[in-house]
């Protein structure tokens, strides 16, 4: 060939197969963005100290428990979902038509947002109920929100929110809005 050199061309086929293989390990390593999700009457689930904390959706009447020690990050709870916390912590809980008890010295923390939201999925009066006894609601935003028809019991509980990000209690020392 007159000294000219010669270029390897790959199979075409072969490449593609590459390619193909390379996208589906790579798809199969990304985690949802609510990694535990439970769903419908009877599922439950159980945070237990040193497992990873997660987002969590909870819906249709299922049933999450964080125990002594366990974390959590943001959970979702929607149409009559159930999140009972005992001496744990989460990054927020969201709360549309649900109901949500914690307790012994747990602790919620929204970095970004609001600690604890109580509201509707369907723009009418809201049925979510907490109840919060021997624990702390913090929220960058608001410790708390409650939309009308929610009902939000604390006992011995803190709430804090800091509505512009500096410190300081929203409204001169509320840390609810509603």
């Amino acid at each position: 060939m007159n000294g000219e050199k010669q270029l390897a061309v790959p199979n075409a086929r072969h490449s593609l197969g590459l390619i193909i293989l390379a996208n589906i390990l790579a798809l199969s390593s990304v985690a949802p963005a609510y990694a535990g999700a439970i769903s419908g009457p009877g599922a439950e689930a159980t945070v237990e100290p040193g497992d990873t904390p997660e987002n969590w959706t909870v819906v249709d009447e299922a049933v999450l428990t964080v125990n002594p020690g366990g974390a959590t990050q943001a959970i979702i709870l929607e149409n009559n979902g159930v999140v009972n916390i005992t001496n744990g912590s989460t990054g927020g809980i969201s709360a549309r038509d649900s109901t949500v008890t914690v307790s012994a010295g747990s602790n919620i923390y929204a970095s970004t947002g609001i600690g604890l939201t109580l509201s509707s999925l369907r723009g009418q009066d809201s049925s979510s109920i907490a109840t919060v006894e021997g624990s702390a609601i913090n929220g960058y935003r608001l410790g708390a929100f409650q939309a009308t028809g929610s009902q939000l019991t604390l006992d011995g509980s803190s709430v804090y929110g800091r509505s512009d990000g500096q410190s300081g209690l929203v409204g001169g020392g509320v840390g609810i809005g509603n």
